[in-house]
């Protein structure tokens, strides 16, 4: 009972928003059939719901009825109707046959007993074969003549559109032919298909009506429009992106810009307007409901804050880890940026948001790097750290062996440091020597030089005790 009432409210909704573009004057002569076709359709649902309602009379329906709810939105979509009628008149449209179909519906619209569920689920079946002939004799055509693809086009559209409603109506029922899995495969193999071939008559229309297609055979790739889910980050991503691609464009109709909306949306975004069907008219109610949802800034403000606060902590020997501490933190910065919010005061405390998530050994080479250790540190440092950093691991990663390395080192008498054979004398870790350490290589030329000299290396190969002479052909390492 609860989702019928929630189902009269959307389309009592959808009529009031129909009403007012009628009003308006914004419905286009060629559409005026279409639009009151449409409107006939959503009465037909709304007093099947009706009679639903009527029939299983609750505590939670009182107050529907108490308000004439059902007379109310009736006589709404009658009012449009009429008004139609007369647009339609006045432009000349040839009206007759369809005025008839909405007389006869307007009178045998009554309170009656709700339709069985076989009946609804063969109206869907009737209406998807018809839909599947459609299909297959366009994948037979080679679509030449400008009239043809044209009358195709128009065709498909309301087939798939009549297909769209017919599936809506059986989510109310309790199917007894078919299964709700066979029916949810179906629809979507048909969306699929409807998305496939709208796409190729729009572009020969296109090919067609461009003064260059005989010079040209170069085709774009068209730019596909990544799913959006629901997820409050990535709104700003898929409104920018879709707006510009396919809200603002002159090239697409409004059941086009529909029909991609809802083939582009999933998870919650894709069941906040399941409800609409793909018409021209529920586009702009289907966009400004996505709007009204996602277009919040404190939730997106929240989002991203919390992205940069939640941050793993890095790892200094990976440059993956790094890279990746950098680049989140600069997504964030930016997506705030695009709220228009003004960050200038703010980089400093990133910027300590940002070292916090340094371990130990990079934060101690964060701090050696400092230039000016009384100052509060500048977020361009901070970043200029992080590229240094996972730039020389990925440099040592990367490093191949040299010619000299695969050389045959000249045998000499053992001493302190060649014992070690391949220990490292600074970090006394097996595995290499000084000259590839890591570590070694991060300290400054003064330390370096420091440490050879208490230790009385060779300043030339770092590899023995410096007894005057060194036989080694390497030539300095500039410690």
């Amino acid at each position: 009972m609860k989702n019928l009432l929630t189902r009269q409210k959307e389309l009592g909704d959808l009529a009031a928003l129909e009403e007012q573009k009628v009003l308006s004057g914004k419905i286009r002569k060629a559409s005026c059939l279409e639009y009151m076709d449409h409107i006939q359709t959503v009465m037909k649902e709304f007093t099947a719901n009706h009679n639903k309602i009527m029939a299983k009379k609750s505590q939670e329906a009182e107050e529907y009825i108490a308000k004439n709810y059902f007379e109310h939105v009736m006589q709404t979509m009658e009012n449009s109707i009429q008004n139609l009628r007369i647009q339609s008149t006045a432009e000349g449209v040839s009206a007759v046959s369809s005025m008839w179909q909405i007389e006869s519906t307007l009178q045998t619209i009554q309170v009656a007993p709700p339709e069985a569920a076989s009946g609804v689920e063969r109206k869907y079946q009737r209406r998807a074969k018809m839909l599947k002939s459609t299909m297959d004799e366009i994948r037979r055509n080679a679509l030449d003549s400008l009239e043809q693809m044209r009358e195709f086009k128009t065709k498909l559209q309301i087939q798939f559109e009549n297909v769209e409603e017919s599936y809506f109506e059986t989510q109310n029922i309790t199917l007894v032919e078919t299964t709700e899995e066979s029916i949810e495969e179906q629809i979507d193999v048909f969306r699929q298909e409807y998305k496939i071939i709208i796409e190729r008559i729009t572009e020969k229309l296109n090919n067609y009506n461009s003064p260059q297609t005989m010079y040209s055979n170069i085709k774009l790739q068209e730019i596909k429009i990544p799913m959006f889910y629901g997820e409050m980050k990535q709104w700003s991503s898929f409104h920018d992106l879709f707006k510009s691609l396919v809200h603002g464009s002159k090239h697409f109709t409004e059941v086009e810009k529909m029909f991609r909306l809802k083939t582009s949306l999933g998870g919650e975004a894709g069941r906040l307007i399941q409800h609409l069907p793909v018409t021209a008219t529920n586009y702009e109610a289907a966009w400004q409901i996505l709007k009204e949802r996602y277009e919040n800034r404190r939730l997106q403000f929240t989002a991203q804050v919390d992205r940069l606060l939640d941050q793993p902590t890095a790892n200094g020997e990976s440059a993956q880890s790094m890279k990746q501490l950098l680049d989140t933190t600069k997504e964030c910065i930016y997506a705030l940026k695009g709220l228009n919010l003004n960050l200038n005061d703010e980089q400093a405390i990133i910027a300590r948001i940002v070292v916090r998530k340094l371990d130990k050994e990079s934060l101690r080479l964060y701090e050696q790097n400092v230039k000016k250790s009384r100052d509060i540190q500048s977020l361009d440092d901070v970043f200029s750290f992080l590229e240094q950093q996972y730039q020389a691991l990925e440099a040592i990663r990367d490093r191949k062996p040299t010619k000299w390395n695969n050389q045959k080192q000249p045998q000499r008498t053992p001493t302190f440091y060649t014992a070690a054979q391949n220990n490292c004398v600074y970090c006394k870790v097996p595995g290499h020597q000084i000259g590839e350490c890591r570590k070694f290589q991060t300290l400054t030329t003064m330390n370096r030089r420091g440490f050879i000299t208490n230790n009385k290396l060779c300043y030339i190969c770092l590899d023995h005790v410096y007894e005057g002479k060194c036989n080694n052909k390497k030539k300095c390492n500039n410690v």
